[in-house]
């Protein structure tokens, strides 16, 4: 009976969140403090609910994509002063050995690649099909219809 009545539960919360899923996936990301479950002194819960902005109701920009296009264009101004500043470069090098050995060329290809990569998994058409399968289709569609045959 213990079991049945978990079931039972399971399923009404599981079917209840599914009337409307994709609000209530943005509501409980609001609602969460992350910054705290996290215990980061960064406050990340804006960049979390604007990402669920734009996965789930297709806001047009996604901060998590903002962040790494932000790093990406300080490492090329990076690259910049390193490559064209050469009074800059060489105390650097003094204070890191490091930078003497540095093939700035190099460093930025590999950074961008990385940025380019990070970007694409970010991006919704990346994600969307995932969560929309995961979510949609087996929490909301093929579990929560199994387990009506229990």
């Amino acid at each position: 009976n213990f079991l049945a009545a978990g079931y039972l539960f399971a399923g009404m919360l599981i079917g209840s969140s599914c009337m409307d899923l994709n609000a209530n996936v943005v509501d409980i990301v609001h609602a969460v403090n992350f910054t705290a479950v996290a215990k980061t002194n960064f406050s990340i819960d804006p960049v979390l609910e604007g990402a669920v902005k734009y996965y789930v109701e297709g806001s047009l920009e996604n901060p998590m994509i903002s962040i790494i296009q932000d790093m990406e264009n300080d490492a090329v101004e990076l690259y910049t002063i390193y490559t064209n500043y050469t009074l800059v470069r060489v105390p650097a090098g003094v204070v890191c050995s490091g930078i003497k050995g540095l093939n700035p060329n190099m460093a930025l290809g590999n950074f961008q690649q990385s940025c380019d990569f990070m970007i694409h998994l970010l991006r919704a058409d990346t994600v969307w099909p995932a969560f929309n399968v995961f979510a949609h289709e087996i929490v909301c569609g093929n579990m929560l219809e199994s387990m009506t045959l229990l």
